[in-house]
């Protein structure tokens, strides 16, 4: 039977017997694989915010068109369409208009009083990881016209 005390004696220094440099490498190892995971939690982060932000913008830009359509219901030609659209891509701001589409009808067929006004818009959102495919986020709002506006008689001064 061997004795522990000459057992252990012989592992005095720490180097020789693979302590705190064999440690370091384990350390490292574990270290490479935490920081991938918490790295790929960061840009998942990331891409959802990046997401999130492009719906709530892409849906403020389409509220608006629909509002500027509902308010200015007496051009219904090919400029006021172009107006609506250029409402649309001017309230988006910080995103890349060249991938924004923008498309407006009219449900019920003519531009009168009560009627609908319909304005839709997609935007294709770039993916950080390679391998994932854009995400599309659209968004589409419809709106009753108002009736004309007519200007009130002004009150009496007293």
């Amino acid at each position: 039977m061997r004795d522990v005390s000459t057992f252990s004696s012989h592992c005095v220094p720490a180097q020789r017997c693979g302590g705190p440099r064999r440690r370091r490498g384990n350390m490292s190892f574990e270290f490479a694989l935490v920081a991938l995971v918490f790295l790929l939690l960061m840009v998942g982060i990331m891409q959802f915010g990046l997401i999130y932000f492009t719906s709530s913008t892409v849906n403020n830009g389409v509220r608006e068109g629909s509002r500027y359509a509902i308010v200015h219901p007496d051009k219904t030609d090919e400029s006021q369409l172009d107006s609506i659209q250029a409402i649309v891509k001017r309230r988006t701001g910080g995103l890349d208009t060249n991938r924004l589409r923008v498309s407006v009808s009219f449900p019920d067929g003519t531009s009168n009083p009560n009627d609908r006004v319909q304005v839709s818009s997609s935007y294709q959102v770039a993916s950080f990881l390679p391998g994932i495919a854009p995400f599309t986020v659209s968004k589409s709002s419809v709106m009753r016209i108002e009736g004309k506006l007519t200007p009130r008689a002004s009150s009496p001064s007293p």
